[in-house]
């Protein structure tokens, strides 16, 4: 009798390991001792991958292709290294991502594939956590999720990359590293291999470009040795690496964005965000900033008496003004921030 029990219990506990999404602790350890962190999906694992009613929570990037050499489909072999690339780079760098990379093949699904309505392949989809898009019976009416459906599927709620039109092969991976990162929330930081032809490019026209304003113009050498050029210079990419170019460069920020009441917005809410006008904006504040700092340092110099102490007590409340305008703007984007003494005015985002 107990024996019997005890094989009912196993069953149903087999039947429910099944239906359930496939645990964390099970793909952690397969992308862990996998190639590239790339699970790879076996025909009697499509239904847990899919169709479970389990509690994913976790991100699930999923590449549907054809994955043999001998395969027809051009854009599956080009698809292929991309996922791969990114893929290796989040298990690599992301110790702690909560997204797992998962491959389809089409050779072994295909009957399955077609039974859940998709027909074409290469596709790159990402499947977010159910609780990121499904909300219970009970919960509030207000929330803007979707009810969770009595069945979860291949076709149940996900993220589609879409293969960008005219955009060259090269920047694939680059859309498809912000695409993850975006969706994930998981830095995905592509190493580009060094372009050695690019460097001998920009090697021959600096030399060309050299030779030409050296034979034209006969004060160039000395201009070369003008050490105030190279202080302009150094100013200029300080001020350009500390506004956070390389962020707006990287991620393809618009320059301005609208608020929910359509108001135009020179800033972005939060302060993981940024947008390019905020490039200006931290640019003129580091003027500023180096403009009064100079001035208290070396325009006192040409004072004495009264005159020099009412410069000093000027331009240093012209500092305190400026810092305290300039962590007012950054209170709105960080609403915890600690260092600010007064809040010049109130802005909302």
């Amino acid at each position: 009798m107990n024996l019997r029990i005890t094989f009912c219990l196993l069953f149903f506990i087999a039947i429910s390991l099944v239906k359930a999404s496939l645990p964390r602790e099970v793909l952690s350890e397969r992308a862990s001792n996998s190639n590239g962190n790339i699970i790879t999906i076996n025909s009697d694992e499509f239904v847990s991958v899919f169709d479970g009613v389990g509690d994913r929570d976790y991100y699930l990037a999923v590449e549907f292709t054809a994955a043999s050499p001998d395969s027809r489909c051009e854009l599956c072999k080009t698809l292929h290294p991309i996922f791969e690339s990114v893929a290796y780079t989040v298990g690599k760098k992301v110790t702690n991502a909560n997204v797992y990379f998962v491959e389809i093949d089409a050779e072994d699904h295909l009957a399955k594939m077609k039974e859940a309505g998709l027909r074409d392949i290469p596709k790159l989809w990402i499947y977010p956590p159910f609780d990121s898009v499904y909300k219970s019976s009970n919960a509030d009416p207000y929330d803007t999720r979707l009810p969770f459906p009595s069945n979860i599927n291949l076709t149940s709620a996900h993220y589609e990359f879409n293969v960008p039109q005219g955009a060259p092969v090269s920047d694939y991976e680059l859309l498809y590293a912000k695409f993850v990162s975006s969706i994930c929330n998981v830095n995905v930081h592509i190493d580009k291999k060094t372009d050695i032809s690019s460097i001998l490019k920009s090697f021959i026209i600096f030399t060309v470009v050299f030779r030409l304003l050296k034979k034209k113009y006969s004060n160039f050498t000395e201009m070369l040795r003008d050490k105030n050029m190279y202080i302009c210079i150094c100013l200029f990419l300080i001020y350009i690496n500390m506004s956070g170019f390389n962020f707006c460069i990287q991620r393809g920020v618009p320059f301005l964005t609208q608020s929910k009441k359509g108001k135009v917005q020179v800033l972005a809410g939060g302060a993981q965000y940024q947008q390019g006008s905020e490039m200006i904006i931290s640019i003129l504040f580091q003027l500023g900033f180096t403009v009064m700092l100079a001035a208290l340092i070396v325009v006192p110099q040409y004072f004495s008496g009264p005159n020099a102490s009412l410069f000093i007590i000027s331009a240093s409340t012209g500092l305190f003004l400026l810092y305290n305008v300039f962590t007012t703007m950054f209170i709105a984007k960080d609403h915890d921030y600690p260092f600010n003494a007064i809040e010049m005015f109130h802005q909302e985002l």
